[in-house]
Formats: C-alpha cells, structure tokens, sequence
C-alpha cells in the first residue's frame, strides 16, 4: 500500500481502498462545489475521473473555485482540474469531457456506451441539466449524487427539483448537511438560545432581486428582538441595519457578527453591532458569501443570561431527580 492511501485505510480498510482504485466516477461541474468533489475524490485514492465541464475560468471564480487562479484564468475547467488531480495523484486517470451537457447535448456523453461509471455526481447549476442526468443514469439504474453546499432545506431552491423527479416518477432523498448558521455559531463559540436571552432563532433574508412576502420583511422579523441568523445579505448592509432598527426591539448596541465563509480555511469573524455593522463590512472588504448574526446572544460575558436549568441540581428531568 502506498503512502498516500495509508490513511484512507484506516476508514475504509484495505478493500475499501482497492474498491476505490477500482471506481470511475462520472462528475458534473467543475465550479464552487465540483471543483471541491473532483480533488477530494482523487486525494481519496478513485482510480479514475471523467470530468464534464465546458466553462472557462473567470475572475468572478476566483473567490470560491479550486481551479480558480489567476493563471488559470481564460482555461477550460475541467482541464485544469485534470492537471491538477494528476499532479496530486498521478495513478488516477483522468478523462476531460469539455461539454455543456443539456437534453440537445446529452448524446456527446452517453450513459450507456462502453464506459461504465460507479457512481455519478451532480455540482452543475442549471435545472434542466440536472433532471437529464438523472433520467439518463435511472436508465442505466444508477443513483446520481447531486452535491449541494451547506444544508439543503434553507434558500436551497429543491423544492423544484424534487417535484420535477416525482413528475418524472424518479425516486429521491435527501441527505442534510450542516448549515453555515451552525458553522458560524460554533466559530464564535455562540449559542443561539441563552436562558433569559432569548429561546428562538429566526432565520431569514433581506429582500433583494428576490422577493420576499411582506409579513416576513427584515424589519417585522427584528421586531421580536430575538436571536437572528441572516442569509444573502451581506451585500446590503446599510439597509440591513436600517431594517433591524426599524423593528423596534434592537438598539444601534445590539450586538452583531459577520462570519465569512464559516467553517471554510478562509473564514473570517468580524465582530461588531447594528449601529456599526455597515461600516465594520466595508472596512473588512465583506461583501458576499457572508452570514449576519444578530441579537443579545453574542454579548460576551456571563452576567447577562441565566444558568441552564439543564445542569441545576434543583431541578428534576425525566432522567435524575433534583438532589436540593
């Protein structure tokens, strides 16, 4: 066994890792969420890759995308992630499908030729793309992981997705995964539901070039003063904090946080409140891909909340009976 499958062994054992050098998997996209799968998959040890992607490599990329560099700039994706998984494992043997797959295209990559594929995977972004990989591999009776970054069931947009499926009579399921309010809670070492301070959490958006229903506008959601985790947003940051303070239950003191990229190497805290939200964004250069957190919850200190009934000795639960 070589060095770099030494420690994939320990998870999967030594015929998890042959079943590995064994496998080619079929992979869609190559952008923020497939360029992630592909190194992953090759650093795992899978003997080979095909890669299907016909987009090149943009500046917008560059914030997100493994194949993003500047010297890449102008590529094709998918072949600057073979040259890069070669790099990293050159016993995988890497295919380059330079294809932009839809309905009108599928027969440039069919299912059913003589490559056999063990598992395909899903990272592209176009809907209509999606249910055709599908309903191809369910020709063939193989499963598609469609990989989708953070959890799926906030601003996930699957809904459309999976009614489209049982149109087409296909099965589904859902794995979750973790979400960024949970990442950015456990990176400032938060918790939402502090005794005394607050026992709900809303999650929620700005309206922006999508709409949101007039009873869940930011301002009629901060006017309950409880803890907030707010999405796709950090782009509008002065009108995020008027909103918060025309709900009433905030002051320009209530604390607040911008988590970036929470839980990625990348991540970054930028702790400050609602009257100094705005600035606190402009000044770290946080624009995107960024979390706001607001609500007494973040006040660092232990005089403000209440002990937990969780741990008090006086205090019987269906497991122990209060001892004072």
């Amino acid at each position: 066994m070589d060095g770099m499958t030494e420690r994939t062994a320990l998870l999967l054992g030594e015929d998890g890792v042959e079943r590995l050098k064994k496998a080619h998997v079929l992979l869609f996209g190559l952008g923020g969420v497939g360029s992630y799968a592909a190194e992953a998959l090759a650093r795992a040890g899978v003997g080979s890759l095909t890669l299907v992607d016909d987009d090149t490599v943009s500046e917008s990329n560059l914030n997100r995308q493994l194949v993003a560099l500047h010297s890449t700039l102008g590529q094709n994706k998918a072949q600057v992630a073979a040259a890069r998984i070669r790099d990293i494992n050159p016993d995988c043997n890497v295919t380059v499908a330079p294809v932009f797959y839809m309905p009108a295209t599928s027969h440039e990559l069919p299912f059913d030729g003589p490559v056999h594929y063990d598992y395909i995977v899903d990272a592209i972004d176009t809907v209509t793309a999606k249910l055709e990989i599908i309903r191809q591999a369910t020709v063939q009776n193989q499963d598609v992981v469609r990989l989708h970054t953070g959890d799926p069931c906030l601003f996930g947009a699957i809904r459309e997705q999976t009614d489209a499926l049982d149109a087409l009579g296909i099965g589904w399921d859902v794995t979750p995964g973790v979400s960024s309010f949970c990442g950015a809670a456990a990176a400032l070492g938060a918790e939402y539901t502090l005794p005394g301070v607050s026992q709900s959490l809303i999650i929620t958006r700005l309206a922006g070039r999508t709409p949101v229903p007039e009873r869940e506008q930011l301002a009629a959601m901060a006017s309950h003063g409880a803890s907030m985790a707010i999405f796709l947003s950090s782009g509008m940051l002065p009108e995020v904090a008027r909103q918060l303070l025309a709900g009433g239950a905030y002051t320009a003191d209530t604390p607040a946080a911008l988590v970036y990229k929470a839980t990625w190497p990348e991540e970054r805290i930028c702790r400050c409140t609602i009257g100094t939200l705005a600035q606190s964004g402009e000044e770290a250069g946080i624009h995107s891909t960024a979390l706001v957190l607001v609500g007494e919850f973040l006040r660092q200190g232990s005089a403000h909340y209440d002990r937990s009934k969780l741990y008090d000795p006086g205090f019987t639960t269906g497991f122990r009976e209060a001892t004072r």
